[in-house]
């Protein structure tokens, strides 16, 4: 599989964000970095490639407004992290609505690393 070249700065967050198979409820991961076409999820498990997800982002609860970020996504690569107890997923975000944009860029803000 060719991958293109990512069109934006990943953005790593400064808490480790749960992330959930939202039909199953399953907890699949923990959300590595993100941006407003992608992310990339750790998780014990690989996860399958080249398959949709509704995917539940939960934010944290001492966040000025709590919530959690629906988003369809397409799981695009699966590979074995740095840490061999974790693996990375690198899902595109599907379809994303303009408000779910607007709440991936606002929790950027609120607990994403500033680049300096």
């Amino acid at each position: 599989m060719r991958h293109s070249a990512r069109k934006q700065h990943r953005h790593h967050l400064i808490f480790y964000l749960k992330v959930y198979h939202r039909d199953s409820g399953e907890q699949i991961g923990y959300l590595g970095d993100i941006t407003t076409d992608g992310m990339m999820v750790m998780s014990r498990e690989p996860l399958d490639v080249d398959q949709d997800w509704e995917l539940e982002i939960r934010t944290v609860e001492n966040l000025a407004e709590p919530r959690s970020l629906f988003t369809p996504a397409r799981s695009r690569w699966c590979k074995q992290d740095v840490n061999p107890d974790f693996y990375a997923t690198g899902f595109e975000l599907l379809q994303t609505p303009r408000e779910t944009t607007r709440a991936i860029q606002q929790l950027i803000r609120e607990i994403g690393f500033q680049d300096t």
